[in-house]
């Protein structure tokens, strides 16, 4: 259950409805609404400065993420030319080997070939 407040004092209840039925803010009350905003607006400026400094720590541990990331391209993008090279060495080898074996098997057809005209020329009885 509720607490009653104390009970007022005809001064007081003056007071208290005189300020609820009062349409025109006196100098004082408009010096103290400008106060508390103000002081509003400092609190909330401190925020923002609070804020900006998290976020200029965000960037910079982003930044350092940025440069890990490139340093590791770098370094995977030489293990894959060197890769690359080696597989191309590998390649031009096994052409070589095969260039000189298709000579060697066109040499025995072509020594073939010349046997079976010479065959062909040759009158039979």
């Amino acid at each position: 259950m509720r607490r009653l407040p104390e009970p007022m004092t005809i001064e007081q209840l003056k007071k208290h409805m005189d300020g609820r039925l009062r349409t025109k803010a006196d100098k004082a009350d408009l010096r103290r609404l400008e106060r508390r905003l103000d002081e509003r607006f400092v609190r909330i400026d401190e925020r923002f400065v609070a804020i900006d400094a998290r976020f200029a720590s965000v960037d910079d541990r982003l930044g350092m993420i940025d440069r890990r990331f490139d340093a590791l391209e770098k370094a995977l993008n030489a293990r894959i030319d060197a890769r690359f090279g080696s597989v191309n060495d590998k390649l031009t080898t096994i052409l070589n080997i095969l260039d000189k074996k298709y000579d060697n098997h066109q040499m025995i057809l072509d020594l073939y070939e010349v046997r079976l005209q010479e065959l062909e020329a040759t009158p039979r009885a």
